[in-house]
């Protein structure tokens, strides 16, 4: 390097970081330096945290990049660097060692588009097959690195060390795995595409045994879906908002529902673009001029989408205009639409309409809370539909009143505002008092 032009930039630095971890094979690469400074540090973690995440939709189809999950894939760069740099400690080994550790998160991100790639291509079936296509070639470009750097046996050992948390985390996998029950092993089986497809007209036109209504009365017709499969809570909802509405709010047998859900993917037919279209396409056809639709979607979220991924048989999110133009096909027009998900105020501006109601869990820039697996509500659907609409039949008041309750528990949690979204049609306020008065 030039002595005149004095230290390289942060940018440089980290391309020079990348090209040397690249190339450790090479002779003249091993004895090259790797910048080990507080910024370059976090550049590597930024890079492979975004590798893990765009390797984790590619194969999962995981539709929110949240706290939980970023902590975790930076907690086992952490680990993994920890204990390696701990072993060549104790080995007394002299190298750069501040340098080799960034150069080990970036073989981490490195070994994370590998092994997707890999794994994405390869034809898995069972645990040897995780471990071949996914887990050795994510560990590859480390070990490389290692060997490189430090010398054979340095590097073997070295690499058990760097190799240690994530293997940790793989056999406790599955240990649990071996050890559940046969039948709980099976219901979270690999999804058939096949069979999911089959059996999608069936279930759906299971469900749309629509009657003709009453022309001189608003009746409720309702289209629920469930987008994320891979959390218990989002089916859940769409489940028990559908007895609510059944029962409480007149819908009777008018509700149609759409789950996506690992755990029994041919229960219910998938929430897609293809389905949500045929649903309200049945609804349409069966609803007259002065009934209300009720559209429900809950999932996970973010900018201008819901989750819908369900891989390998669903590989693309729900956007407003595939909404918009369900219901445009459909022809449908008075609607009180929910969408509740981070983010989801994103969606108001192209379904809002002056013969809509439109609810969202949050503000277009903020995300929503009380998704997990072993919920049965999500926060705002809680304050909702079990706190607020059951008293306040009047969706724009219970609207209203589930705000406030939202707004306070997020307070006493010290969390960041989600600022549920109420936007009312100019129009639709009359049709829903004429469908309340037939709750009387």
């Amino acid at each position: 390097m030039d002595e005149t032009r004095g230290r390289p930039g942060w940018l440089e630095r980290s391309v020079e970081n990348l090209v040397t971890v690249v190339a450790s094979v090479l002779p003249a690469m091993r004895r090259r330096e790797l910048h080990g400074g507080v910024s370059d540090a976090l550049t590597a973690f930024l890079a492979y945290v975004v590798a893990a995440m765009v390797g984790a939709r590619m194969l999962y189809g995981a539709g929110f990049l949240d706290f939980a999950t970023v902590t975790g894939y930076a907690g086992l760069a952490t680990l993994s660097v920890a204990f390696t740099i701990f072993a060549l400690m104790l080995l007394r080994r002299g190298n750069d060692l501040r340098g080799l550790a960034v150069g080990l998160v970036w073989a981490m991100a490195l070994g994370t588009v590998l092994a997707a790639a890999v794994y994405h291509t390869a034809d898995v079936d069972g645990f040897g097959d995780w471990i071949l296509f996914g887990v050795l070639p994510a560990f590859l470009p480390a070990a490389v690195l290692l060997l490189a750097r430090v010398g054979p046996l340095a590097g073997v050992l070295a690499t058990l060390a760097f190799v240690t948390p994530g293997m940790y985390g793989a056999l406790e996998h599955a240990v649990a795995g071996w050890l559940a029950d046969p039948e709980e092993q099976a219901a979270y089986g690999p999804v058939d595409p096949e069979a999911v497809y089959a059996v999608q007209r069936d279930l759906l036109e299971g469900q749309a045994s629509f009657a003709p209504g009453d022309p001189e009365r608003v009746e409720m017709f309702a289209v629920l879906g469930a987008g994320y499969p891979y959390e218990g809570v989002f089916a859940r909802e769409v489940r028990a908002v559908g007895d609510l509405i059944a029962t409480e709010m007149g819908a009777g047998d008018r509700v149609m529902r759409l789950i996506n859900d690992d755990a029994a993917p041919t229960d219910f037919p998938l929430m897609n673009r293809t389905n949500l279209r045929r649903a309200l396409a049945f609804a349409g056809e069966a609803m007259d001029g002065v009934d209300l639709l009720f559209l429900f979607l809950t999932s996970h979220g973010r900018p201008g989408a819901i989750s819908a991924s369900f891989y390998p048989v669903i590989t693309r999110d729900l956007r407003p205009e595939d909404v918009s133009a369900a219901l445009d096909e459909a022809g449908i027009g008075n609607a009180v639409i929910v969408i509740s998900a981070c983010y989801s105020g994103s969606f108001v501006e192209e379904l809002a309409a002056p013969n809509r109601l439109i609810l969202t869990a949050a503000r277009a820039d903020r995300v929503s809370f009380g998704c997990s697996d072993t919920a049965e509500w999500t926060d705002w659907g809680r304050a909702f539909f079990v706190e607020a609409w059951p008293m306040e039949r009047d969706p724009r008041v219970a609207a209203h009143l589930a705000q406030e309750i939202v707004a306070e528990r997020e307070a006493e949690r010290k969390l960041e505002a989600s600022e549920p979204q109420i936007v009312e049609g100019a129009e639709i306020g009359p049709v829903i008092d004429r469908w309340l008065a037939t709750l009387d």
